[in-house]
């Protein structure tokens, strides 16, 4: 069994297993040949590789999303904070991130809040969270999307409605009244 003291420092790991210091990097590599160790080594590396660019491509999503993306951990201080999120909170990334949250944290998944940003204007906001591993901390990804021009716009068609409802009903009264006014004096000469 190779006792790793000729070339490179080892120490026992899971269960046969070696963890053998090369690069500066800690792999778990079984007890095997060179040859076979070098290519352990080598699938390591390449599954590594993929794993940072499957990283780098999810950041890149998160980043570039349109709507606020804000990861915060569960102390309540703001781990990360997408473009969008610097639009819809009015400062930059540097001031939210190592920040407190600058808003109350939903209960639910999916919420409506409103948050202001540092000039006073409020948004409602449509809010999905979603547990995470951020960093190595635990956290929760908030994805928020801006829903006040459609809140407002519903406001409208709402008022719209009821004006048109009103309408409805005037129409009615009056189409009721109008009837009855010409039914009326043909029945009272009906009589004479």
């Amino acid at each position: 069994m190779w006792n790793g003291t000729r070339k490179h420092r080892a120490t026992q790991c899971w269960h046969t297993q070696w963890v053998v210091s090369r690069r500066s990097e800690e792999r778990c590599i079984p007890p095997c040949s060179a040859i076979e160790r070098n290519r352990f080594i080598e699938e390591l590396d390449q599954v590594a590789s993929t794993l940072r660019r499957s990283e780098q491509q999810i950041r890149t999503i998160i980043e570039f999303n349109a709507d606020a993306q804000i990861a915060v951990r569960s102390d309540g201080t703001v781990l990360f904070a997408n473009p969008a999120a610097e639009r819809l909170f009015g400062r930059p990334t540097e001031e939210l991130v190592g920040q407190p949250c600058p808003f109350e944290f939903p209960q639910n998944p999916t919420s409506e809040i409103e948050i202001s940003n540092i000039f006073g204007k409020v948004s409602v906001v449509e809010a999905r969270t979603v547990p995470v591993l951020w960093d190595a901390s635990e956290a929760v990804l908030a994805s928020l999307r801006d829903i006040s021009e459609h809140k407002r716009t519903e406001q409208v068609l709402q008022s719209a409605n009821e004006r048109l409802m009103e309408l409805d009903r005037l129409k009615s009264e009056f189409v009721a009244t109008a009837s009855h006014e010409i039914r009326t004096p043909q029945i009272g000469r009906a009589h004479v």
